[in-house]
Order: structure tokens, then sequence, then C-alpha cells
């Protein structure tokens, strides 16, 4: 209800004020009837006027970031991780297939080159001694000296030699093993574990490369 206000003299310059008062909302307190502003607590009085003050937003802390960016990017790197690694292995396979072959064939023509000299076929340190080879093929007899992921044995006498290579770990560094001798045929069978049998002379010629 607006209740009559006596004017009250102000000092300085005289503002003219409504004879009629009004309560404010938030103190309940008594105010002219056109302020605009409330002289007991300071809030505005015309609601129009009024605009809420809103909390200042708190950054994102680098935790939070970080584990957003984890929760977004790691099933993605899981997918492509499960796509390109079995890709990578098979690859990492044929490579090492196709160097082992390589390798045959220069052991077959180090041993042509030794037998003409010596009239006989040399082994792997003979080979090596005479520079046909290198300390890599000459020393890749067991597993943990494997040449390009094969190991090889090597067998030479006076009028034949046979090698034969296999993965280093059938199955993860090579899927075949193979065999060559004197007709320098290269042969080749699949070992995908240890329990296999590797090529030998009764094995399929090896096709490619």
């Amino acid at each position: 209800m607006i209740e009559p206000l006596q004017p009250q003299r102000q000092p300085g310059k005289r503002v003219r004020r409504s004879q009629y008062v009004k309560r404010c909302h938030a103190c309940r307190e008594k105010v002219p009837a056109d302020a605009r502003k409330c002289r007991h607590c300071g809030e505005l009085l015309d609601k129009r006027r009024r605009t809420a003050v809103l909390p200042p937003k708190k950054p994102l802390s680098t935790c939070v970031i970080l584990l957003i960016v984890a929760v977004a990017v790691v099933p993605f790197i899981a997918i492509v991780a499960a796509i390109a690694i079995p890709n990578l292995l098979a690859s990492k396979k044929t490579v090492n297939e196709v160097a082992a072959v390589s390798t045959l064939r220069t052991l077959s023509f180090a041993q042509e080159v030794f037998v003409t000299k010596y009239s006989r076929y040399g082994s792997f340190d003979e080979l090596q001694g005479m520079g046909v080879i290198d300390m890599s093929l000459a020393q890749a007899t067991t597993p943990e000296r494997a040449k390009s992921g094969y190991c090889y044995a090597l067998k030479a006498g006076e009028d034949a030699w046979s090698c034969t290579a296999v993965p280093a770990v059938p199955g993860t560094t090579g899927r075949k093993s193979y065999y060559i001798d004197q007709s320098g045929v290269i042969r080749s069978s699949i070992m995908t574990s240890s329990y296999d049998e590797p090529a030998d002379e009764n094995s399929f010629p090896s096709g490619g490369w």
C-alpha cells in the first residue's frame, strides 16, 4: 500500500522526491515511490534494470582436460592398433622370409667360389675367412644370434653341402623354413611352431623371390 511521505530537507542540491513511499522488496524498508535504488540496502528497485550476476566460470583443471582427452582418444588408438599391429607383424614375417631366401642364394654363390678354389665346400668360418660371407651370417647359428629373424645350420663336405634356415621363433619371426644344397634349389615348408619339421631335400621348391 502506498503511504504519504513527508518531504525531507537534504543538504546541498535539492532533489525532488515523490510524496508517496513504497517498500524495498529486499530489506522491506520504506523508500520514495520514484526511487530506483534503495538507500538502505542498495538494491535496485526497478526490476527491469536488475540483472543477475552469474558467478565466474572456473577454468577446467589440467587433470580434467587430460582425462577428457584420454577418454576420447584411447578408444580410437586401440581400434587403430588392433588393425595395424597384426598387419605390421605379418609384413615383418614376410620381410624376414625374403631376407632368408636372399641369404641362402648368397651362401650358394659363396660355396661355388670356395669349391672352385679348394675343391671342396667350406664351413661358415672358412667362408667368412675367405670373405665371401659376412660375420652376421657366419654367427647366425642360434636364435640369440639370428640374422633377420632366422638362424642357419650348414653341413659341408667334399662333394656336397646343405643349409637349413629356420625362424628364430617359429610363427613369430617367420612362417616358413628353407633348405638349399649344392643343386642351388631352395625348398620350403610351413613352420609355425618348434614342433614342425624344418624343410629338407624332400620339401617342395620355394616359389617366388
